[in-house]
């Protein structure tokens, strides 16, 4: 059994030819181009996605970071939790029915509650490993260091 430098090795090596192949190029390390920070940034998202919260029905939710993968609700933004599935369903829609889609297979196991702009409620189908608690005073913070960052740019 290969020791486990051995294997980061082969990894970064994997990663590399992979980004030098021209149908990818750039696509792998789009983030940074140094091989060691993308497999931390890896390890990293892996974490939060795999950061399990147990949810009720009534529940407040929000987008994890980096977790967001639809154009609605905004980061920050409440949700509420209208159903748990017992069992994930899966977007039969055609558009992700190809594997080459980040939608693919996406088991879908929570239904939440969003707020149009017309102040209707609507729900949708999430997969609840991208979402957290909410809270109220943790999103302003984190909406108020946004405002920030971007007025200092």
């Amino acid at each position: 059994m290969p020791d486990d430098q051995a294997m980061q090795k082969t990894l970064s090596e994997l990663i590399k030819n992979i980004a030098n192949r021209p149908e990818y190029q750039g696509a792998l390390l789009r983030y940074d181009s140094d091989v060691k920070k993308v497999e931390e940034r890896l390890d990293y998202l892996y974490g939060v996605l795999c950061k399990k919260y147990k949810f009720r029905v009534g529940d407040r939710l929000k987008w994890k970071e980096t977790m967001k993968n639809r154009k609605a609700p905004a980061y920050g933004e409440p949700v509420v939790v209208i159903d748990i599935l017992p069992e994930p369903v899966y977007d039969s829609d055609a558009d992700n029915k190809s594997a080459g889609h980040p939608l693919f297979r996406e088991p879908l196991d929570i239904v939440l509650g969003i707020v149009d702009p017309d102040g209707e409620l609507l729900m949708f189908h999430f997969d609840s490993r991208r979402f957290e608690p909410y809270t109220e005073q943790a999103s302003k913070k984190k909406s108020s260091a946004k405002a920030k960052s971007k007025a200092r740019k």
